[in-house]
């Protein structure tokens, strides 16, 4: 039951599975075409089951964060609805993203940290749903330390007595090729319930949990070495393959016969 102040669940937006679909297929091409491949570090961690709210926080490195956001719930939640806050003035502008799970609020102001709470409240009521966020609330270095969070994940989190958090570390990084890779490390989850319940406290707990994701993720990210990770999206041959075509064009001229005049 929802109080007069509150966003009941029938006033979330409707997700339109049909463009969420098409939406993250378009960006899992978008990203193939801008990064050497996107991979996920193998890890022990364990991940947040179906049957609990679920609520997804990333550090924000970087413009690309929503899109990489948005191919991880399709990756590993594909069954359900995924939200997310956006600028009010700018949904309306761009209506379609209502449709794969974007609502308005009217930001840095009171009235849309209530707009947010209300909302939020809303979407992890039910096990069906996953809220994201990026509390880091502005674009961060990834090896900024610690991992500074704004005080709207611990509000959302008070108000909650069941589900689980799962932080997410993200990078973009230049190895040996011409394009970047994107790194991805889903880290260890936490029960809600087992969160402090001074806020305060509980800001500094998700902080450390989404700071040592990040630490892991960085060591796997100094060796270079795909195999430590999982390979969602490939984007195809690098500088090496193109270095590597060279010189079996080089070979191959050597082998030609002279030309006679």
């Amino acid at each position: 039951m929802t109080g007069p102040n509150q966003t009941s669940p029938e006033q979330l937006p409707r997700i339109n599975r049909q463009w969420f679909d098409w939406f993250a297929w378009y960006s899992r091409k978008y990203l193939a075409r801008h990064f050497r491949a996107m991979r996920l570090l193998k890890s022990d961690a364990q991940r947040a089951g179906p049957d609990v709210p679920l609520v997804s926080y990333m550090n924000h490195a970087s413009w690309w964060d929503p899109l990489v956001g948005l191919l991880i719930a399709k990756e590993f939640w594909p069954n359900r609805n995924h939200y997310g806050a956006m600028d009010r003035e700018a949904l309306e502008s761009y209506k379609f993203f209502e449709k794969i799970g974007f609502f308005g609020v009217d930001r840095g102001t009171p009235r849309g940290a209530v707009q947010f709470l209300k909302m939020a409240q809303a979407i992890t009521s039910s096990p069906a749903n996953a809220l994201w966020m990026t509390p880091q609330g502005r674009f961060a270095d990834a090896r900024e330390r610690p991992a500074e969070l704004m005080a709207g994940l611990p509000q959302v989190l008070s108000r909650l007595t069941s589900g689980v958090v799962q932080p997410i570390a993200i990078e973009y990084v230049f190895w040996d090729e011409r394009l970047p890779e994107v790194l991805v490390h889903l880290g260890t989850t936490r029960e809600i319930a087992s969160l402090s319940r001074d806020r305060s406290t509980c800001q500094l707990e998700l902080s450390q949990l989404l700071t040592t994701a990040q630490d892991e993720l960085q060591v796997a990210a100094m060796q270079r070495n795909p195999d430590l990770f999982e390979t969602l999206i490939d984007g195809g041959e690098g500088m090496s393959s193109i270095y590597g075509w060279w010189r079996s064009l080089k070979l191959s001229w050597k082998r030609m016969p002279p030309v006679s005049n």
